[in-house]
């Protein structure tokens, strides 16, 4: 696999064999998160800053391989 850059980090090799543990837990909430549920009551405003900062990233990340991958 050649490498490949998201945002300021490079992937040499296959990112699904690095996924374990929390990694697994951001993946879920990201589902969760596009389909409109969120973790706590009320709005986006009402989310911890830590679910937030994590969807933003991870959000950025599945645009790029969606624009990468067509």
């Amino acid at each position: 696999m050649p490498p490949y850059r998201v945002e300021d980090i490079v992937v040499t090799r296959c990112p699904m064999i690095q996924v374990s543990g929390i990694e697994q837990d951001y993946m879920q909430a990201y589902l969760e998160y596009k389909n409109g549920f969120l973790p706590n009551d009320g709005g986006w405003l009402n989310q911890p800053m830590k679910f937030s900062q994590i969807m933003i990233v991870m959000d950025k990340i599945m645009g790029k391989l969606e624009k990468k991958n067509g």
